[in-house]
């Protein structure tokens, strides 16, 4: 069972229990999340779900959100006072977590490195593309 009330003022509530967040006095345990890109430009995601595809991503990496899904690549989700990393498992390039396929999700933590491409067979070297490194304040 979770706990439902904030340290901080005490109110119980739905928000508290699911993301850490107190809607009532602001206090919140979830961390900042950031990306930090090849360029060294800095994404930050605040405390919100994001759902991220190639439109989400252009702005960001230029040329690269060609090897996006166009619905959705992955998703950054707060759960519990962490930050979740969800792979589309139907997306043409899989999303890679330190070099590897991420099947279904992740927990974030600092330093990982987030990429979409292939994953190195004996066949093949790994392809990686739009490299992005954690960042949790």
């Amino acid at each position: 069972m979770h706990n439902r009330n904030c340290p901080e003022c005490g109110v119980e509530s739905d928000e508290w229990a699911d993301i850490k967040k107190c809607s009532v006095c602001g206090h919140s345990e979830l961390r900042m999340l950031s990306l930090r890109v090849e360029s060294d430009k800095i994404i930050t995601f605040g405390r919100l779900k994001t759902i991220a595809n190639n439109a989400w991503i252009k702005p960001h990496l230029g040329e690269d959100y060609k090897f996006w899904d166009k619905n959705y690549q992955m998703i950054f989700e707060p759960s519990e006072g962490e930050w979740k990393l969800k792979a589309n498992d139907a997306a043409l390039n899989a999303t890679l977590i330190d070099g590897k396929k991420l099947v279904g999700e992740v927990i974030l933590t600092n330093g990982m490195k987030i990429a979409v491409g292939k994953e190195a067979t004996d066949d093949m070297p790994e392809i990686i593309k739009s490299p992005m490194q954690v960042i949790l304040e």
